[in-house]
């Protein structure tokens, strides 16, 4: 019961704080104070608010809409009656208050300036110049602000320009400070317009503010060869660079994370811009100047601001559109293309770092921002952007690391990095946006397992063969694709590692077992393994013509055995090959091996070949299929042929008697098969 009084006094207290009726008000107050003093009930003064709140909506409905019947009356006249005469009082202030007083105050700037120039010392020039710009900011927040808003917004612009302007001139004109003191000047100037920006609610004055400092900061701090007269040693571009990369860093931050409501993605998409353009060209001025791992951090940073503001740009959609992940396909191209840009100069300079470890630094760094910036982005889609850059990244800074700068040592940092990367786009397979980055992540990985077994690495060499033996275990989308690549693979590293008179044998018994495998497991069965099977067919196809040099009886008995076993496993309907003719291929296949096989005696072949003919015949009656015995008739009249015309000539007396003995009584074996059987003939 007390809990539904302490309820009733906070809902009678919300609508005393919303009424814009004093009746309703005045009864309001009296209700409560009862309830308080617990002179009446709560439900009596439940009932009692309910029914009197009904009759306030009433009321107010009738009150708004009468105020809108007399607005409509009454707007007419008004606009007639402004554009009459308020149109030209605007017109008159704007002239009178505003542009006179923006010539006003260049004149006395140029006055000043000019009496500056003429007859004033360094140090008051520049303090005079300071003063003027000042001013001008101080009669545009305290005067026109009030009197005209958007014209005191570009007053006040061009006064923060004063400002870095007068700190340029300082610095590098007059030389009345160090460039130490110009960059402190410019960070407290940027500070102060970036709160200024966030006070008036103004993108114009929050642009000015970072640009301003992007470019003040870049000029007196850039590490060129000479610049305004100045000369700078390798230690001092060095320390320059530092100093400036974290002013940027700290400006930049500060920018992001003190916003404007009014124009925020206009904000946020010039400063992805400017961050990118100012970070290219400083890096770009800094080579051999500054310590390349230098630039490598700098580079990182710029990375992460942009991270940075790309979330504060998407932010807002994703809390309106968890799911989606308030995707904007304008903001993330442009978000898209900048970092490619960043990620292409610092690619370019991981090609000049002399020692390796230094590399390893900067991955581990880039790594982390990429790691923050997905953990930031939380369900949204777009935190993948972070693991594609990471993923692209790390495999060809450690490839060009690999082939070009590097010894012994950093192969094996780059089988890590490619099998880590690899294996991560198998655990991660059944995200389904990251399915094309996983066949390509796969694709570049097996072509660089190719690279190791050509160098006769065996240590890298298996390690990419574990890798892709376990991420069989992690196939989902395209699984006969990567079942393709993954017994590619394997045929590779037999190819190239253990070239021995079994070469072709051994890759004939991976083709074998992988396509009776894949097909054979419900998990491994994907939707296109038709294909996987025509293509292990044709590349085993490939293998035995190459088997047509081998000399090797065991390994021609291996694959005799293999291409047996194969047409009577896979030639079914369940492998896709279930072909009309797969009777004549096992009699061509026969026929084929038996006149590759290396005998001393030659007639031999010719038994082998009418043996497998009358087997043709007695199998075509046996299964009632016409154009197999069709093949071993021709088969015998063309062994027949072969030994009269080829064996022979060539043949002893006793091999000539043997050879023809068999081969008649083979023929005339057929020939009685077809007197015996001719009422079965179909």
């Amino acid at each position: 019961m007390e809990n539904e009084r302490v309820l009733l006094e906070q809902r009678m207290e919300t609508l005393l704080a919303q009424s814009r009726d004093a009746y309703f008000s005045e009864y309001l107050a009296g209700m409560l104070s009862q309830l308080r003093n617990r002179v009446l009930t709560v439900e009596y003064v439940s009932a009692e608010v309910n029914r009197a709140y009904a009759m306030y909506v009433q009321r107010m409905q009738a009150y708004d809409a009468q105020l809108a019947a007399q607005a409509a009356v009454q707007y007419p006249a008004m606009m007639q009656q402004n554009q009459e005469s308020g149109g030209g009082k605007r017109l008159e202030f704007a002239l009178g208050a505003g542009v006179l007083s923006v010539v006003g105050i260049l004149f006395i700037l140029t006055a000043f300036v000019m009496l500056g120039m003429t007859y004033m010392s360094g140090m008051v020039k520049g303090m005079c110049l300071y003063v003027i710009v000042l001013a001008i900011l101080l009669f545009s927040e305290l005067f026109l602000v009030k009197r005209i808003p958007k014209f005191a917004i570009g007053i006040t612009g061009l006064g923060i320009c004063g400002l870095y302007l007068a700190t340029l001139l300082n610095s590098l004109y007059l030389k009345n400070f160090s460039g130490w003191v110009a960059m402190a000047a410019a960070v407290a100037i940027s500070a102060s317009a970036v709160f200024l920006s966030r006070k008036r609610d103004s993108g114009t004055i929050k642009i000015i503010s970072f640009t301003g400092c992007y470019i003040c900061i870049f000029l007196i701090g850039m590490p060129y060869y000479r610049l305004m007269g100045n000369v700078y040693t390798r230690e001092e571009s060095a320390a320059n660079f530092l100093v400036t990369a974290a002013i940027v860093f700290i400006v930049n931050i500060m920018t992001v994370f003190l916003p404007v409501k009014k124009n925020r993605t206009t904000v946020h998409i010039f400063q992805l811009i400017a961050n990118m353009f100012f970070s290219l060209i400083y890096a770009c001025a800094a080579e051999f100047r500054v310590p390349v791992y230098y630039v490598l951090f700098f580079l990182v940073s710029a990375l992460l601001v942009q991270g940075l503001i790309f979330y504060c740009l998407e932010r807002p959609k994703r809390m309106d559109a968890p799911k989606s992940g308030g995707m904007t396909a304008g903001n993330v191209a442009v978000y898209a293309v900048s970092n490619v840009i960043l990620l292409f100069v610092m690619l370019v300079e991981c090609g000049r770092v002399e020692k390796e470890w230094y590399l390893h630094g900067a991955m581990g760094a880039f790594f982390a921002v990429c790691m923050l910036l997905f953990f930031l982005f939380g369900k949204s889609r777009l935190k993948w952007i972070q693991y594609w850059m990471f993923c692209g990244m790390a495999l060809l800074v450690y490839h060009i690391g690999r082939e070009y700068h590097y010894g012994e040592s950093f192969w094996m940092w780059s089988v890590g990095i490619y099998i880590g990367v690899f294996l991560a786009a198998k655990l991660l397979s059944r995200v389904k946006i990251l399915r094309s980055s996983e066949l390509a992540i796969t694709i570049f990985t097996a072509l660089e397992a190719v690279i190791f077994f050509g160098r006769q690495d065996l240590t890298g060499a298996f390690c990419f063969l574990g890798a892709f033996l376990v991420s069989v275990a992690a196939l989902y989308y395209w699984k006969s694709l990567y079942e393709g690549i993954f017994l590619a693979v394997l045929e590779a590293f037999i190819l190239i590692n253990f070239q021995n008179e079994l070469t072709i044998a051994v890759m004939l018994c991976i083709l074998f077992a992988g396509i009776i495998g894949f097909n054979s497991a419900a998990f491994f069965r994907g939707q296109n393994i038709r294909v996987l099977n025509y293509v292990g067919l044709g590349c085993m196809g490939c293998l035995y013509l190459l088997a047509a040099v081998n000399k090797s009886a065991l390994a021609y008995t291996i694959m005799l055995v293999l291409g047996i076993a194969f047409m009577l496993l896979a030639f079914r309907d369940k492998y896709g090959m279930n072909f009309k003719i797969k009777n004549l291929i096992l009699v061509f296949f026969l026929c084929y091996m038996t006149l590759i096989w290396e005998v001393p005696l030659p007639v031999v072949k010719s038994i082998i070949l009418m043996i497998i003919a009358i087997g043709a015949v007695i199998a075509g009656f046996v299964i009632k299929q016409r154009r197999l015995r069709m093949s071993g008739l021709l088969l015998a009249l063309a062994v027949s042929a072969k030994l009269a015309l080829l064996d022979f000539p060539g043949a002893a007396t006793t091999e000539k008697m043997l050879l023809f003995l068999i081969a008649g009584l083979i023929v005339l074996a057929i020939s009685g098969i077809y007197i015996a059987l001719e009422k079965k003939i179909v």
